[in-house]
């Protein structure tokens, strides 16, 4: 069901472990949102004003069964964050040239 607004009641003392649980769970309602986190750069707000920004992020890679890629990138406030590329996508990414990474708002 997707809502333009939920409802949050936290109160209390949270250790890290239990704030990791919030923050999955926050995102997981966000993803159920209105509107949608935009699909492409162009539709989303400067990066200064509302990305997280990892500098040297931890990441590591694993092929999944289907030929596709897990990309898992570490974030210090959000934890292990998990994104399963398809095949198509994989081969997407490797193919990638070099020269197109300088230019961070076309989608790939």
């Amino acid at each position: 069901m997707e809502n333009s607004k939920v409802r949050i009641e936290l109160n209390g003392e949270f250790d890290a472990r239990e704030m990791e649980e919030i923050l999955r769970d926050l995102a997981s309602a966000r993803a159920g949102m209105l509107p949608e986190v935009p699909r492409s750069l162009d539709g989303a707000p400067v990066i200064d004003a509302g990305s997280l920004i990892e500098n040297a992020p931890i990441f590591q890679f694993a092929t999944t069964v289907d030929d596709g890629l897990r990309i898992h990138l570490r974030n210090s406030g959000l934890g292990w964050l998990a994104f399963n590329l398809t095949a198509e996508q994989r081969n997407g990414l490797m193919a990638l040239p070099s020269n197109q990474v300088n230019h961070p708002t076309r989608p790939h």
